[in-house]
């Protein structure tokens, strides 16, 4: 009797120590799927320290801390860097987030990786910088042909006489590139006093070969009366050549995006106009788009609204939270 009392207690505690492991089997995997559910990647262009980007990144954060996520926000040394960024989603993958968020470096190449993450079936969203994949995605954006039309148009309307314009962009391939590039040469096309050189140059997202164009460009042009350029890169590049050497009353400098030294430029009359986006705006919905696809799997493009910042409203409240970034505050 005795025997049978303590094979029953062995037995019991063989049961017990089987059942504990599969609840702590099925604990895991519940967390781990959890763990699926919080985390969001967002892969920008960059991880070099531009304004923008730094925005971007703060946006996601607050978004992150608001909407009860985790973001991991990652991206290359250069907006150049097409074959680092698609490691990094490749990496993104192999975790199995819940979303990933992509501002392509590369419409046609970030695409394929893009496609292989919702194959994998994890949600996937652009923001600022298209991407080209089968299947249908949300993108959040600034509507860079508007917006590039409107810069057009003020150049257009505040120059007299005729000249040359030359289109400083920032990297060959990239989505918002080509849309800027081209949103601004249809927008040219109503001044027909205004010729638009058909060379483009590009600064691949370095300062000092913005700077190296920009007064190549001065010194090959002779009829030279405006500069346009494409980001916040490419439009510093430029007013810093134009500054050094003082040709800002014959040249009409005009481009994208805002920083503390693109407003000292504008101060004092370098850049007569810049278009400011909303990257803080831009990451923050970038994370809560994502969830909202994942939920409801209905995808859809979002309008970032652009604001022109000129001499005139640079000092607006509203304006110099664009010009400040968020992190700087």
């Amino acid at each position: 009797m005795k025997k049978y009392h303590n094979k029953m207690i062995y037995f019991l505690i063989l049961v017990l120590i089987l059942l504990v492991g599969i609840s702590i089997g099925s604990m895991k995997r519940l967390d781990n799927q959890v763990q699926k559910q919080q985390t969001i990647y967002i892969i920008t262009k960059t991880s070099g320290g531009i304004d923008f980007w730094t925005s971007v990144a703060e946006g996601a954060k607050v978004a992150a801390i608001e909407l009860g996520v985790q973001v991991i926000v990652e991206g290359p040394r250069n907006e150049t860097e097409v074959d680092e960024q698609i490691a990094i989603i490749e990496e993104a993958i192999r975790q199995k987030p819940a979303a990933i968020a992509v501002a392509a470096t590369d419409y046609e190449r970030v695409g394929e990786i893009c496609q292989q993450a919702v194959e994998e079936g994890i949600v996937v969203v652009t923001y600022d910088s298209d991407a080209l994949f089968e299947t249908d995605h949300s993108y959040i954006a600034t509507n860079n042909l508007l917006a590039s039309q409107r810069l057009a148009h003020e150049l257009g309307t505040s120059i007299d006489g005729d000249g040359r314009v030359v289109i400083l962009s920032h990297v060959k391939g990239s989505f918002s590139a080509y849309e800027r590039e081209e949103g601004f040469k249809k927008g040219m096309k109503a001044f027909e006093n205004l010729i638009v050189e058909e060379t483009l140059y590009y600064s691949n997202d370095e300062l000092q070969t913005a700077y190296d164009y920009a007064v190549e460009i001065i010194k090959t042009y002779p009829d030279l009366v405006a500069i346009y350029g494409s980001n916040e890169v490419s439009l510093q590049g430029i007013a810093e050549a134009v500054n050094d050497l003082g040709v800002k009353d014959e040249i009409y400098v005009a481009g994208f995006d805002i920083n503390t030294r693109i407003a000292y430029f504008i101060e004092i009359d370098v850049i007569k106009a810049a278009m400011a986006q909303r990257p803080f705006n831009m990451g923050y919905l970038a994370v809560k788009e994502a969830l909202e696809v994942q939920k409801t799997r209905e995808t859809r493009q979002v309008d970032v609204s652009a604001v022109l910042i000129n001499k005139k409203n640079m000092f607006l409240p509203e304006n110099q939270k664009l010009i400040v970034p968020f992190s700087n505050r």
